[in-house]
This record gives structure tokens, C-alpha cells and sequence, in this order.
């Protein structure tokens, strides 16, 4: 149920018709075009950090298309010009690195008052109506006139058939893999912000469907238009955390305008400034369908799951890494696993299109007791990016890299070190907190900080990682926008020539590259792939991912469950253990012993005398020589 008050606010930013939010189209003059073009060719040539893997990979030369489109200024008209500079940057496969153009309008998505989603039958995919936006009864009563309601098959799509209709619109999407392609495109033909894609050519799409008796159908939807902010959190200006972004910034916007349309009131909450509801603890703050927020209800929820026949296991919904306090998440995920059951967690990443690279890969260390080594990151070795390494500005932030840098001009290496960017005594500075076994579930639109995220998951070895598509949507990188580049090239021999008003871009700066057994293996364009995969099915769509939710409680369900509480008093140290033989304990990084606990088939109870002042105790409990449980433990007050 949606408030008066959330419907008002909503209502206010819906517009008919582009016109109405004052969208107008900018034309440059040939010496502008000049200067975006040589900014778009020293910014791939010296900067791009994927371009020796894009070159190999796709066979062509986006320099060589720049330096062409640059010599033929004279020849071309100004939409044209935009159009092949974005189709050259597009063609990159890479969502982290976009060309915003002055016909796009920042601020304002078009979109059709539906939510169309994919699941697999027979082998074949299927195209489902899940959710329908209304926005007064009058909608309500076309679309029930019609046998248009959630749970329709759509079949054609302008009369194309819809499977063909979303391969057409695939050529024109980012994406490293056909599949990525596809999932993106699906989302494509009912949502577009205006910042990163032209206007829609049509004013109306016929949607054929089939209806739930069976009938055929076909409805006129009209694309509408709403404002929001589509700026992301993590890059505002002026923060430290803006330099750690891995996102895309198309992806974020999208999910807001679905979470504007189809969870008002949620919305309402953050972007309209109803917070008090967010103040309270997470224990306090569960809503109708059982969900526990917090203040970053926007990127994560939680709700315990009963699998019938199986059991009650948690559900953390990680929604995005967009935030810039990853010290206050990373508090606010562990009161929301106090209160979830102990026996397994389903860790949902589909559709998290990234943010916060420090949030993403600290966040792990809660589910596990060995050490998290977070990803690494290169810079490619040119003549810009020693120059951007050695200028003053920048003698701290990319200290890491300076000397590899340098070194490569002898070496002929194509990158740098790769260095973490999340510093890994903060992946470790919590640890353990879930005692219970760990699935990860991923698609083709988790993303960026997301597929780090997935690959920490499945690197760490801390738990299964099941994919609803081949595999995640496979952005490698740490992304920076225009300005970041110019603060940090200023005063250098490469520094740019300011862009016209209205010209903007993002680009993948360093490269991301895994750990552990596969390390040194790039994410890009590959994604990760996971242990399992299991594809939607009809009734995850419109029953709230049963199907999907049943198969992960199986997996949960068949693991080793153990467990560790821990409680102080004055001197005397209580251990409950279940499942564990035997518990290691360090005071202040000492051994101090070892408790064998008797509890391999059950739970028991031990005691222990720590004496003298302590700074922090650290249990470890093993299964066999299995380490499975880890508590650190501190004095209250410190």
C-alpha cells in the first residue's frame, strides 16, 4: 500500500512528455567536436585499462575509429558526430566506460509502466510481465480492460517476436558476453536514462501478450518520463570514497526508477527525506513482508526464509554497493544478521550494479574464519599514466603503482603491479560474525563492485556461488569520471583541454584482477562464473524466487553446520560450541591453549580464565583440522 504522501511525490516527477521536462538538444561547433574528439583518443590510447584485452578480443582498433572519425570533422554533421562517438565508445563492450554526449539529459529516464523479466523453460526463454506501475485508476481500468495484468507472457514487441526483439536491441548494448548483452537489452526496452542513451525514436510500443486465459492481447504503452537524481552516492564530489568506485552508474539509475515505480514507499523513505522509520534499530524496522531495514535500507535488507521441508535459513539482499560509509554499512549488515537464523545465509547479488569498492570486499569477512585477500588492480603503462603517477597531486594515491610504472618502460610490460585498493587489514579488521554456511546467488546484471563481491566469495572460498545466468556481468574495474582525471593530470604534459558544456564521460582506469587460484586472472568480459547454475523459473517471478530460494536452502541445508558463542564476565570466558572438536585461544596474539570441547556430534560449554589486562582474544574452532569458526573478542569499552 502505497501513502498519500509517497503517490504525491512520485506524481510530481512523472511527465508525459519529454518536452515538459525541458529537454533540449546542444550542437557543437567543429573546433568543440575537435577537442572532444583528441580528448576521447589520448583518454583510450593513454589511459583505458582494458585496451590491449579489447583490441584481441573484438578485433578492432578504437583508436584507429577515433583517429578517423577525427579526420573527418569537416565532413559530418553534429549528430552524426555524437552518434559514431558513441557507437565507437559503446562498441568497447564495457558499461564502465561511457561517452555522455549534451543530447542526453541528466535527471531524467523514459520508461514504460512495466517490468519485464526473463525465466527458461524447455530450453527455451520466456518473457513475463511481474510488475505493472499504475499511476491512477484510469490505468488500472485500460490495462484490466485489456486481460493485461502481471503474470502475462509477452510474445511480440512492436511485432517483432520479443526473443529476436531483445537480440536487436543486444548489437546496441554494452556488455562483454552475448548473454550480458542480453539481459542488459531486456532491461533496455522498457528503461532509458536520458544522461547515457538517446531518446526513444517511437512515442508508443505495442506489447502482443499472451493472457491468462489463454487469449491473445495486444496494449499501447506510451513512454513517460520521470526526474531523479542520477548521480550515484559513491562518486559524489569532494569524497574520499569517490576514487573506489566500481559501479555503473546506467545500472544504478535504473534500479532506482524500478524501485521509484514498484516499492514507492521504500523510495520515498531515502530519496524524500522520510527518515525517522530509518533511525530505528533493524530490529524495529521490519516491514509487511517481513523485511529488516536500516538507515542503508537503499542497498541491503534482510528477512529469514522458511524452505518447506528443508528449513529456516536468512536472506541478505545486498541491492547495491552505492554508499559512502562503508564503515556504518558494514556495522548495519551485522545487526541485521543478529537477526537471522544461524543455520545458513543466502547471499542475493542479482541486479547489483556495484558502488563502493571498499564496502564490497570488506563485507566478506563477516561469513568466514580465514583471511580475506581482496582483488588486486593494475594501471596500463603508457606515457599518460606515468606522467598522471609522478605529478605531485598524486604522490600518494597512486604511490603503489609509480615504480612499477616506471619499470615497464624497460620490462615492455603492458600494466603495473597489481596492488589491492581495499588495504586488506580492513578486510580483516572485524572479522567472523555468521557462524552458518554461505550460498552467494549472482546474474548476468551483477556488476562491477558486485562481480568483486561474487569473486571474493568464490577466491576466499567462503562459500557456494550459484549463477542464474552463464555468469556475472563481468566489469573489471575501478572507474573514474572526467573530473577525476583532470585533477589528477593537471599540470602534467597530458593535461585536457576542458570539454563543452554538457560533455562527459566515465572510464575504467584500473583493471581488476583476481587472487587465489585463478589469480591474476582478469574479470573483465568474463565475468564469474560460480560453482552452480540455476535459471529462473516461471514461479521465481511471480512468486517471490521460490524455486530459486528452495534450490539454495537445499544446498544450505546438506552443509556441515557448526558454531561458536562466546560471553565475558570479569575474568571468566564461557565457549558454546556445536559440531567442533577442539577451540584455539590467543590473548593479544599470544597462544594461550587449546579446549577440546567434546561437541563434534552436538553443542557443550567450556570455560576459561583470562588473566590479567587484555587487549583482544581470538577463538578459532576447528572441525578435525578443519578450521570453521573465528571470534574476536575485546574488552567492553574498547
Amino acid at each position: 500500500m502505497k501513502s498519500n504522501d509517497a503517490v504525491a511525490a512520485l506524481d510530481r516527477r512523472i511527465k508525459e512528455t519529454p518536452e515538459e521536462l525541458g529537454v533540449r538538444a546542444g550542437v557543437l561547433s567543429i573546433e568543440q567536436r575537435r577537442v572532444v574528439a583528441a580528448t576521447f583518443i589520448a583518454l583510450i590510447e593513454g589511459l583505458y585499462a582494458h585496451l590491449p584485452g579489447k583490441r584481441a578480443r573484438y578485433g578492432h582498433d578504437p583508436v584507429q575509429r577515433l583517429r578517423s572519425l577525427q579526420q573527418r570533422l569537416d565532413a559530418i554533421d553534429d549528430e552524426e558526430f555524437h552518434r559514431t562517438l558513441a557507437e565507437i565508445v559503446t562498441d568497447l563492450r564495457d558499461a564502465h566506460t561511457r561517452y555522455i554526449g549534451p543530447r542526453q539529459m541528466h535527471r531524467q529516464v523514459a520508461f514504460l509502466p512495466i517490468l519485464l523479466e526473463r525465466f527458461t523453460e524447455d530450453g527455451r526463454d520466456h518473457y513475463v510481465v511481474s510488475k505493472i506501475f499504475t499511476q491512477d485508476p484510469g490505468d488500472e481500468e485500460a490495462f484490466e480492460s485489456e486481460g493485461f495484468k502481471e503474470g502475462v507472457e509477452v510474445t511480440h514487441w512492436n511485432g517483432v517476436p520479443i526473443a529476436r526483439a531483445v537480440e536487436r536491441y543486444a548489437d546496441l548494448e554494452t556488455g562483454g558476453r552475448p548473454d550480458a548483452r542480453r539481459v542488459r537489452a531486456l532491461e533496455s526496452l522498457t528503461f532509458r536514462p536520458l544522461r547515457y542513451a538517446l531518446l526513444p525514436d517511437e512515442e508508443w510500443i505495442v506489447v502482443s501478450f499472451e493472457r491468462i486465459d489463454d487469449q491473445r492481447g495486444d496494449i499501447r504503452l506510451s513512454w513517460r518520463f520521470v526526474e531523479l537524481d542520477d548521480t550515484p552516492r559513491a562518486t559524489r564530489e569532494g569524497d574520499s570514497a569517490r576514487l573506489a568506485y566500481a559501479g555503473d552508474p546506467l545500472a544504478e539509475t535504473v534500479r532506482r526508477v524500478k524501485k521509484m515505480l514498484f516499492a514507492t514507499e521504500k523510495w520515498y523513505e531515502v530519496d524524500e527525506g522520510d527518515l525517522p522509520s530509518l533511525q530505528k534499530s533493524v530490529a524495529d524496522n521490519k516491514d509487511r513482508g517481513g523485511w529488516f531495514t536500516g538507515k542503508f535500507q537503499d542497498a541491503v535488507a534482510a528477512r529469514v526464509v522458511n524452505v518447506s521441508g528443508v528449513g529456516r535459513f536468512g536472506l541478505l539482499r545486498l541491492w547495491s554497493f552505492d554508499l559512502r560509509d562503508d564503515d556504518a554499512y558494514v556495522r548495519e549488515v551485522i545487526d541485521l544478521l543478529g537477526e537471522l537464523p544461524r543455520t545458513g545465509l543466502i547471499i542475493d547479488l542479482r541486479g547489483n550494479p556495484g558502488g563502493l569498492i571498499w564496502a564490497a570486499e570488506r563485507l566478506l569477512q563477516l561469513f568466514t574464519p580465514n583471511t580475506i585477500e581482496p582483488s588486486r588492480f593494475c594501471i596500463l603503462a603508457t606515457d599518460l599514466t606515468r606522467s598522471m603517477a609522478e605529478a605531485k597531486q598524486n604522490r600518494n594515491l597512486l604511490a603503489p603503482w609509480r615504480g612499477s610504472l616506471s619499470s615497464a618502460v624497460l620490462s615492455g610490460e603492458l600494466y603495473s603491479r597489481a596492488v589491492p585498493l581495499t588495504p586488506p587489514e580492513r578486510c580483516n579488521d572485524i572479522g567472523q560474525v555468521y557462524p552458518g554456511p554461505v550460498v552467494g546467488v549472482v546474474d548476468a546484471l551483477t556488476y562491477s563492485a558486485g562481480d568483486l563481491c561474487a569473486a571474493a566469495l568464490v577466491d576466499n572460498r567462503i562459500g557456494t556461488l550459484v549463477s542464474v545466468d552463464k555468469a556475472t556481468g563481468a566489469g573489471g574495474a575501478n572507474v573514474w569520471y572526467s573530473s577525476d582525471v583532470r585533477r589528477a593530470l593537471e599540470g602534467t604534459l597530458g593535461e585536457p583541454r576542458a570539454l563543452p558544456e554538457g560533455i562527459d564521460y566515465t572510464v575504467a582506469f584500473r583493471r581488476a584482477v583476481r587472487i587465489g587460484d585463478v589469480a591474476g586472472t582478469g574479470i573483465e568480459d568474463v565475468g564469474i562464473a560460480g560453482h552452480l547454475r540455476r535459471s529462473l523459473t516461471r514461479r521465481d517471478l511471480i512468486e517471490g524466487n521460490i524455486d530459486l530460494l528452495t534450490f539454495c536452502g537445499r544446498l544450505l541445508a546438506s552443509e556441515a553446520l557448526t558454531d561458536l558463542k562466546t560471553r565475558v564476565e570479569r575474568e571468566t570466558l564461557t565457549i558454546e560450541t556445536r559440531n567442533l572438536d577442539r577451540v584455539d585461544i590467543y590473548v593479544d596474539g599470544h597462544p594461550r591453549g587449546s579446549l577440546e570441547t567434546g561437541s563434534r556430534s552436538g553443542a557443550a560449554t567450556v570455560e576459561y580464565l583470562i588473566k590479567g589486562p587484555w587487549y583482544r582474544t581470538e577463538l578459532i574452532g576447528y572441525q578435525g583440522d578443519v578450521r570453521r569458526q573465528r571470534r574476536r573478542l575485546q574488552p567492553a569499552g574498547v
